[in-house]
């Protein structure tokens, strides 16, 4: 029989490697230093972030539960910190941006369409909002909030439509999307092309499904404004049509 081959030891085979020297040793753990600090430097700029996020939610809150403009001073500190938010977060977020436009859609929230002093705030929120959707590009809220802008700014152009395409297209059975799609797409009624007029309709008839006579009565008025009244109540379910008699008898 054939004599096996006699099994060098590790060492003879030169698999046992040499403990590594000081300087290998001293460069690794500056690596692991390094590593240590630049996560503290992220976590710290997230926490930041997050404590000026939650201030900017908190004024919005307020001003949307009393549904009045801010104060001067009370926008202002909020405005610092929906900018911070941003500012201290590492990358582009799509809910601090998105917060950022609100911010600057209240300053002057009850304006006109189209007011002069109300352009440079409402241009900041369209920006901000352009920002928050190249983030998130599958939120519609922010795509709704974009469209709702634009309306106030008077900008029909291709943005506005496919930002209400969008929207509508992201939350098809989201109802207080759909009303809000309903009474911006009947506010704007005379400048929307087929497709838009088509699936403002369409969230018309879906949101009245969900909503009582009371709550349906602003989107009705926009309706009527519009000259659709008619026409979306005889678009309705016989059993939604039924319900809402007082808004279509």
């Amino acid at each position: 029989m054939p004599t096996p081959p006699t099994r060098l030891p590790c060492s003879a085979a030169g698999i046992h490697a040499a403990p590594p020297s000081r300087a290998r040793r001293r460069a690794y753990l500056y690596g692991l230093g390094a590593l240590a600090l630049a996560l503290i430097y992220l976590g710290c700029r997230i926490a930041l972030a997050g404590l000026a996020d939650f201030q900017t939610r908190a004024f919005l809150a307020d001003w949307e539960n009393r549904r009045s403009p801010p104060s001067a001073q009370a926008w202002a500190v909020a405005h610092a910190a929906a900018e911070r938010a941003v500012a201290h977060y590492p990358t582009a977020y799509g809910p601090y941006l998105e917060r950022l436009g609100y911010v600057h859609a209240w300053q002057h929230h009850h304006a006109p369409f189209g007011a002069a002093h109300a352009q440079p705030s409402r241009a900041a929120a369209r920006d901000a909002f352009r920002a928050a959707i190249a983030a998130r590009p599958t939120w519609p809220y922010a795509w709704l909030a974009l469209a709702e802008t634009k309306l106030r700014l008077l900008e029909f152009d291709v943005e506005f439509h496919h930002a209400l395409t969008q929207a509508h297209a992201h939350a098809p059975w989201r109802p207080d999307i759909n009303r809000r799609l309903a009474e911006l797409g009947f506010t704007a009624w005379p400048q929307l092309d087929t497709g838009p007029r088509q699936a403002t309709h369409e969230a018309a008839r879906r949101a009245l499904k969900r909503l009582n006579a009371a709550s349906a009565t602003a989107l009705f008025a926009q309706a009527t404004t519009a000259g659709q009244r008619p026409a979306l109540c005889r678009s309705l379910d016989e059993a939604t049509r039924t319900r809402l008699a007082r808004h279509c008898s």
